[in-house]
């Protein structure tokens, strides 16, 4: 089948999909939720499967998914992970090798990876192509080069806008000075901890591989979300916590009364927060809010009793694209896109008060957030210790951490802004 877009109703492809991964699921599958469920929950266990039905879905609708490694690659991985459980694998040592150098730069066990087991780096890129198709700040944010050391110099513009200035007749034209600074993106260490079945382990397949990809790359999406918006220092300051990120109040002041989202007027607000970026960074502009502040706000009426924002068709056609499984918006409001994110505020009953929250973003994330990563991740296991409160050398389990390296920084204030209830 030719890897192009495939247009279907939307029960078409509910239809299809349900179809198509029921034939495609292993006996593998439900020991995997079991124990996902067992140490996580049902919802992380129903998310995650829900993830690896999706990459399932684009390999038989396009013959590829977003994690884009072969059979072999997949089936060596898991293969890895069964060597290193069962000892078969040594550490790299923490002596420092050629081997051990990057551009220069001697890594350290607080600057990099040292004394683990460095995964394969097409599986780390394959993690973080899934993350980005998970999570906004990975897909949306400005993707900086892999800095040298521990941190990155990014400049930036604080003006408005420049304009230059005519020449008059023998007369010298003025300077007009370049308010530049720089935004420090700083690279952090991150870890996500699991354990895992020894049984499920020594089965290696294509679909635990599946599995444990997404485990990995739901955990680093959620986690750059939450510190990209909502970060308060530790160790990244977030959009919300940013004090160079301006605040647009409802009714235009922040002493209009409006202390309640039943009071966000959706042409007004949305119209003056738009007016506070410069057109230049409005083009990619969207909303980003919990899903219950949208549902709030999409569920409006006007004084006659109709939705402001129209519904869209019941019949309405789908793209299905190869690899096209990027968060997708929401919905629409005045113009531009609207994120849910699940780590910005609920606020109460929209006749609730809740006076100064901050309940949304507007903004230019490409613009305004900037990302980097070392590249590398390291995967290091523990045959006993507590693991989710259980001791899993007495459940015959593994513990696995995750490890990898990245940084997040606001780089442009000027392309985000914060939407809040007034303070009284």
């Amino acid at each position: 089948m030719e890897k192009e877009a495939i247009q279907l109703t939307r029960n078409e492809l509910d239809t299809f999909a349900k179809s198509t991964v029921s034939e495609l699921l292993k006996q593998l599958d439900p020991k995997i939720m079991e124990t996902v469920k067992g140490s996580m929950g049902n919802l992380v266990a129903t998310e995650l499967k829900s993830q690896v039905d999706r990459l399932r879905l684009d390999r038989a609708l396009f013959g590829q998914d977003v994690i884009g490694l072969d059979k072999d690659t997949r089936l060596n991985f898991v293969k890895e992970m069964f060597a290193i459980a069962s000892g078969a694998r040594l550490k790299a040592p923490k002596a420092f090798t050629a081997a051990r150098m990057k551009d220069g730069v001697p890594m350290l066990e607080d600057e990099d990876f040292v004394g683990g087991y460095l995964v394969a780096p097409e599986v780390a890129d394959a993690i973080l192509r899934v993350a980005a198709s998970v999570g906004i700040v990975l897909k949306q944010a400005q993707k900086w080069p892999t800095p040298k050391g521990n941190e990155l110099d990014i400049p930036n513009y604080q003006a408005s806008f420049l304009t230059g200035n005519y020449l008059g007749i023998n007369q010298a034209g003025p300077i007009q000075g370049m308010p530049l600074s720089k935004a420090v993106l700083l690279i952090k260490k991150w870890q996500i901890a699991f354990a895992l079945d020894n049984a499920l382990i020594e089965d290696a397949s294509v679909e635990l591989a599946d599995w444990l990809m997404v485990f990995v790359a739901e955990a680093l999406a959620n986690m750059i979300d939450l510190q990209g918006f909502v970060g308060s220092g530790n160790p990244f300051v977030g959009i919300l916590n940013h004090p160079n990120v301006g605040t647009y109040y409802l009714g235009n002041s922040s002493t209009s009364g409006k202390t309640k989202l039943g009071d966000f007027n959706i042409v007004e607000d949305a119209a003056n927060a738009m007016a506070q970026l410069e057109e230049s960074v409005l083009e990619d502009c969207a909303f980003y809010m919990h899903r219950t502040v949208w549902a709030q706000i999409r569920t409006m009426k006007d004084s006659s009793g109709a939705y402001i924002l129209p519904w869209a068709g019941a019949g309405r056609v789908v793209t299905v694209e190869p690899m096209g499984r990027a968060p997708s918006p929401f919905g629409e409001m005045c113009g531009f896109p609207v994120y849910s994110l699940r780590h910005l505020p609920q606020l109460p009953a929209a006749n609730a008060a809740s006076p100064s929250t901050k309940f949304m973003v507007f903004g230019n994330l490409k613009r305004g957030l900037g990302f980097a990563d070392k590249g590398e991740m390291e995967l290091t296991q523990y045959k006993s210790g507590a693991f989710g409160g259980k001791e899993i050398a007495l459940a015959d389990q593994t513990g696995m951490v995750v490890k990898q390296r990245h940084g997040i920084v606001v780089q442009l204030p000027n392309a985000l802004l914060n939407i809040s209830t007034a303070a009284s």
